[in-house]
């Protein structure tokens, strides 16, 4: 299987993989449930590390564009080929 995404930033990218963790409540840590503070984020973890944000966003276009593609997130301009057997 092939992902086409040559024309995608990788802004675009981390963009839509922080929206996508955003609708679900168990992506936040609950350090900050007792103040009024807002949570923030988990940390992504990739290949079994943990990077922080900042960390992420300095990774490879093609790394987040798999890690993405992992999780499931679809994203407009991302095209997935499957090699089909006939």
């Amino acid at each position: 299987m092939k992902i086409m995404y040559e024309k995608t930033p990788k802004s675009v990218l981390i963009k839509a993989y922080r929206s996508k963790l955003k609708e679900d409540v168990k992506n936040f840590t609950n350090r900050y449930n007792s103040t009024e503070s807002v949570p923030s984020l988990k940390r992504p973890v990739v290949s079994g590390v943990t990077y922080s944000w900042v960390e992420f966003a300095r990774l490879n276009r093609e790394l987040i564009a798999v890690h993405c593609f992992l999780h499931g997130i679809t994203i407009d301009g991302i095209v997935t080929v499957g090699d089909e057997e006939e």
